[in-house]
């Protein structure tokens, strides 16, 4: 069960042309509330194999290993990375921000403020960027729930499809027998 985080780019679009500025590549891998970075995370990638290669984790799939590292999927964790914005940029009518492979409830900031939210690791998610954005630097932010926050999300979504007939149900690779059923 690896946390994977999302891939990202910034599209503009004109009349007749868009212009990307792809964010993939390193971005700075915090847990969820300290500002301190733990290590560099490639974006598209995922915790597991952040954590792996900066040395603090061993392999999660050698051995029972997986068991000593469910903590990774119970904790919040936030990336972020620094891009810089022009003003030819700036001047364009539309700037859109993607989302790919997203992890599932995730809150996006760009320089302090929020401009979306998911909620489903198989949508992509385009978000208004321009009121956010200034020249020079820009910084953004992606802060994604771990499975405890995830688990109580799904049942208030399962509370919702319930009350209109709908069939539901949480599963869950953390042991939660009590508000969900084992994901194996």
């Amino acid at each position: 069960m690896k946390k994977s985080i999302f891939a990202a780019s910034v599209l503009v679009s004109a009349a007749v042309c868009a212009v990307e500025i792809n964010l993939s590549g390193d971005w700075d891998l915090a847990m969820g509330g300290e500002e301190k970075m733990l290590c560099k995370i490639a974006v598209p990638g995922d915790v597991h194999s952040a954590l792996l290669k900066a040395g603090r984790i061993d392999d999660c799939f050698y051995g029972r290993n997986e068991e000593r590292f469910l903590w990774i999927g119970k904790t919040d964790w936030s990336i972020g990375r620094e891009f810089e914005v022009s003003d030819e940029l700036l001047s364009k009518k539309e700037i859109v921000l993607r989302l790919e492979d997203c992890d599932c409830f995730c809150t996006v900031e760009v320089n302090g403020s929020v401009v979306g939210e998911t909620t489903d690791r198989f949508q992509r998610y385009e978000f208004a960027l321009k009121p956010y954005l200034v020249k020079g630097v820009n910084r953004i932010v992606g802060d994604s729930m771990g499975m405890l926050a995830t688990v109580i999300n799904c049942l208030a979504i399962q509370g919702i499809h319930k009350n209109i007939g709908a069939p539901a149900r949480v599963m869950t690779a953390v042991e939660m027998k009590a508000f969900a059923e084992p994901y194996i």
